[in-house]
């Protein structure tokens, strides 16, 4: 569920950041080698820095030179394409882009997608003690609720008044 909707918070062949978190990272990639939104590039900005073969296969993605600092490569790609980061991603990663929040993400452009798009039927159902990565995906939704606090009044909010939010952003 949460890498549908991470997914779904990036516009149309856009480029997804997503950062080293396992759960982000897990949630994301598990969704997308089921075949869901194959027009998407994901990008690991770690392993672009760190990864010779990695970083020329995602700069041919992107379109790019690979001798490009990743920066560079993002601005370059996000005059054609939009740019999304995950939750755990810094936009400090492309300092001279205009981030702007877009459901669970920051992107350079809107994706143009209604918050009913976005589902928490199963994050909801387990609970706070649900499962193993009940309390990771919590954290991501916490730090994209951070980042878009218009999330706590449509996919965040209380359905029972006496019940506090999941998420510690949707709290203040």
């Amino acid at each position: 569920e949460l890498g549908r909707n991470l997914l779904a918070s990036c516009g149309r062949n856009g480029v997804l950041l997503t950062g080293s978190s396992v759960a982000e990272a897990a949630a994301v990639w598990g969704i997308r080698l089921q075949g869901d939104r194959s027009d998407l590039v994901l990008l690991r900005p770690d392993m672009y820095q760190s990864d010779q073969r990695y970083r020329t296969r995602m700069a041919a993605a992107l379109g790019v030179d690979s001798t490009s600092e990743l920066s560079v490569g993002l601005a370059r790609a996000a005059r054609t394409r939009p740019i999304c980061l995950a939750p755990t991603v810094d936009s400090m990663i492309a300092p001279d882009l205009h981030w702007m929040p877009s459901q669970l993400v920051l992107t350079t452009s809107p994706a143009n997608i209604e918050s009913s798009a976005l589902s928490l039927f199963r994050f909801a159902r387990t609970g706070p003690n649900g499962s193993v990565w009940t309390a990771a995906a919590r954290d991501l939704y916490d730090l994209a609720a951070r980042r878009n606090h218009g999330l706590c009044s449509t996919l965040f909010a209380r359905s029972d008044p006496l019940t506090p939010p999941a998420i510690p952003a949707c709290a203040q």
